[in-house]
C-alpha cells in the first residue's frame, strides 16, 4: 500500500496490535507523536517519540489542529476508525483531504466470523454513552442486530430495557475481548441475560429479535414539552410541527441545526429521526435554555446540543449540516440565510417557518439571490373546542412553510 504525503493519520488496531500490516508499523516508525488510550498505547511500548494518552475525540482534535505540516501524527483507534468509531469526527473537524485512515478488522467483523454468520444484511447500533430510550425502538426491529456496548448499557441492561419494551425471547451472542487472549462467545438468550456479568469489551449479537409495534415517530402533543408562560404559545404547534419535519426530510445520519430552538421541541423531534446524527440547538434567550434541557431530559434523546447564543455568530465553528430549520432568525434573517446558504452540504434542506407576508418575501427573495429553488405552503389549522354543549372550531395562526434546497 501506498502511504500519501500526510501528516495526519488515523490507524485502526485489532486485538493487541501484534499483527499489524507491515506498512503500518513503517508509518509507525516514521511518527513524532502517537495518540490512543491507555490500553492502544501500552501496545506499542518500543515506540520512540511522544505519546499522547486520550480517548476524547474533542481533545484528540484540539491537539492536531495546528500540527506542524513537517511532522507526522497517528491517532490509534480500535477496529475500523470509520465504523462508529473516531474516523468521521476527525475527518469533520480536521477536513477528510487532511487525514488518512487505515482501517484494521472490527469486533463486529470477528464476532460474525467466530459465529459463522453472515453479515451484509445486518444492523447496527452504538450504545456507547447513549440513553437506550433515546434510540428509536425500530431499529432494534430486525433479524440480525449487532449492539456495541458500553460500562452502562451491559447486555444484560439492554436485554431488561427490550424486554420491558415486550421483545419476545431470542437467541443472543455476547463475543467479549475479541481477537485478543482470552476471547470467549457466549451462547444465550434474552430472557437469560439477568444477572451476568461480561468482560468490558464486548459485541451483543441478537437474532430475530421481535418487538410490539412501533410507537408514534413524531408529531407528539404540546403538552408533552415544558414552556413557560407566556412562552406556551411560541411552541411549534403539533401539525405544524409534524409538517415541517416531513418537509425536511430528515435521515439518520443527518447534522441539523435548529435556529430559534425556543422550547425544543423540533430539535428534540429532530433527535429521535436523526438517532445516528447531532442536532445543534441555537437559542438566544438565556430563559429558555432551562426549558430546552428540561424537554431534553424527559425525551431522553442525547444527541442535542443546546448552544446559548444568536445567529449567525453562534453558527460559527458549526459542523456543515445536512438539515437547518429556522424557527426565529432575532432579526437577522439576511446573515442567517447567507451563513446557511454557504454551509449547506449539497442535497441539503432548508426549512422555514413564518408568520407574515412580509418575512415569507424576505425569505424567499433571498433564498433566490442564492440560487437556491424554493417552495412554500400556507397551513390552517384549527381545533374543536366546546361551546354550550355544541363543538366549534378554534383556528390557529396560520404559518407559511418555506422549503429550499441545495442543488447537488
Amino acid at each position: 500500500m501506498q502511504i500519501p504525503d500526510k501528516n495526519l493519520f488515523i490507524m485502526g488496531i485489532s486485538g493487541d496490535g501484534s499483527n499489524i500490516p507491515p506498512d503500518y508499523a513503517a508509518l509507525m516508525k516514521q511518527a513524532d507523536l502517537l495518540i490512543g488510550s491507555p490500553r492502544l498505547l501500552n501496545y506499542f511500548p518500543r515506540f520512540s517519540g511522544q505519546k499522547y494518552p486520550s480517548n476524547r475525540p474533542a481533545e484528540i482534535a484540539a491537539r492536531l489542529k495546528n500540527f506542524p505540516l513537517d511532522k507526522k501524527a497517528v491517532v490509534l483507534a480500535s477496529g475500523d476508525p470509520g465504523f462508529f468509531g473516531i474516523g468521521k469526527y476527525m475527518a469533520e473537524q480536521l477536513g477528510g483531504d487532511n487525514i488518512f485512515i487505515l482501517p484494521s478488522i472490527s469486533s463486529l467483523q470477528s464476532s460474525f466470523a467466530r459465529l459463522g454468520i453472515n453479515w451484509e444484511d445486518a444492523a447496527f447500533i452504538s450504545a456507547h454513552g447513549r440513553e437506550l430510550a433515546a434510540i428509536p425502538l425500530e431499529q432494534f426491529r430486525t433479524e440480525k442486530l449487532a449492539v456495541l456496548t458500553d460500562n452502562q448499557n451491559t447486555p444484560p441492561a439492554i436485554a431488561e430495557y427490550l424486554i420491558a419494551k415486550g421483545a419476545e425471547d431470542c437467541p443472543v451472542f455476547i463475543c467479549q475481548n475479541m481477537d485478543l487472549p482470552g476471547e470467549t462467545i457466549c451462547r444465550t438468550s434474552l430472557y437469560q441475560l439477568k444477572g451476568h456479568e461480561f468482560a468490558p469489551l464486548n459485541v451483543m449479537i441478537i437474532l430475530d429479535l421481535k418487538l410490539p409495534h412501533s410507537p408514534q415517530a413524531f408529531g407528539y402533543e404540546d403538552s408533552a414539552f415544558q414552556a413557560r408562560m407566556p412562552d406556551k404559545g411560541l411552541i411549534t404547534k403539533q401539525e405544524i410541527r409534524a409538517i415541517s419535519l416531513a418537509k425536511m426530510d430528515i435521515r439518520p445520519e443527518d447534522t441539523i441545526w435548529d435556529i430559534g430552538c425556543g422550547s425544543g421541541a423540533m430539535a428534540i423531534e429532530s433527535a429521535r429521526l436523526a438517532f445516528r446524527g447531532q442536532v445543534y440547538g441555537i437559542e438566544c434567550q438565556s430563559q429558555r435554555i432551562e426549558d430546552i434541557n428540561a424537554n431534553i431530559r424527559s425525551f431522553g434523546v442525547t444527541n442535542i446540543r443546546v448552544i446559548h447564543g444568536t445567529a449567525p455568530q453562534a453558527l460559527e465553528n458549526l459542523p456543515r449540516p445536512d438539515t437547518v430549520f429556522i424557527g426565529g432568525s432575532g432579526g437577522q434573517m439576511k446573515e442567517i440565510i447567507s451563513h446557511v446558504c454557504r454551509v449547506l452540504k449539497p442535497g441539503g434542506r432548508i426549512v422555514i417557518n413564518l408568520t407574515t407576508l412580509e418575512n415569507l418575501a424576505e425569505a424567499g427573495n433571498l433564498l433566490k439571490e442564492q440560487h437556491y429553488e424554493t417552495e412554500t405552503c400556507l397551513v390552517n389549522i384549527a381545533r374543536s373546542k366546546s361551546l354550550s354543549g355544541l363543538t366549534r372550531l378554534s383556528p390557529l395562526n396560520p404559518i407559511f412553510i418555506l422549503k429550499s434546497g441545495r442543488k447537488t
